[in-house]
């Protein structure tokens, strides 16, 4: 008896493993170039676009529905030590795309088409909040998969994300 409650709870475990393997590829984003000292998230915001505004002298965004735009919103969190009451970081890129894009390559200034944000978060008075991104490069591929590599550099403020390589298989 006890052999086989051990070969059915085998058989049980076993056959929900593929199923759970193919969710995973099926909807997961691969984020390459993550900094090891924290986590990284990609948000794939199919009919978004950005709406840009200037708020008491802060550059900031809204999200508004539109068809033919995809809005890519990219989180870095830098691990901290959770005793320190003010000791968040976080760095956030976001920018919209054409959604019938199939390839394209932008380069420096161009890179406001997008309207390309990055977005600096901490205590850290006088270097926090957004900033147009206006140095660097991005490549994308999109067809059932969005593929891009973003490089960028801010003078504004110092930055630990410099490199963005994303395969999202949701698209």
């Amino acid at each position: 008896m006890p052999l086989k409650i051990l070969i059915l709870s085998f058989i049980l475990i076993s056959s929900c493993i593929p199923k759970k393997k193919f969710l995973e590829s099926e909807f997961s984003n691969i984020v390459y170039n993550c900094p090891n000292n924290g986590n990284c998230d990609l948000e794939i915001l199919e009919n978004k676009s950005l709406l840009l505004n200037h708020d008491l002298g802060k550059l900031n965004y809204k999200l508004i529905d539109n068809k033919n735009k995809t809005v890519v919103r990219y989180q870095y969190s830098k691990d901290l030590d959770k005793s320190v009451v003010d000791g968040g970081y976080r760095e956030e890129i976001i920018f919209e795309i054409n959604s019938k894009n199939t390839d394209n390559k932008i380069f420096d200034v161009d890179l406001q088409k997008t309207k390309m944000l990055f977005g600096r978060f901490c205590f850290c008075r006088g270097q926090t909040g957004f900033y147009k991104i206006i140095n660097g490069n991005l490549k994308i591929k999109k067809g059932k998969k969005l593929n891009f590599k973003l490089n960028f550099k801010i003078n504004e403020v110092p930055q630990i994300v410099n490199e963005i390589i994303v395969v999202n298989d949701k698209l």
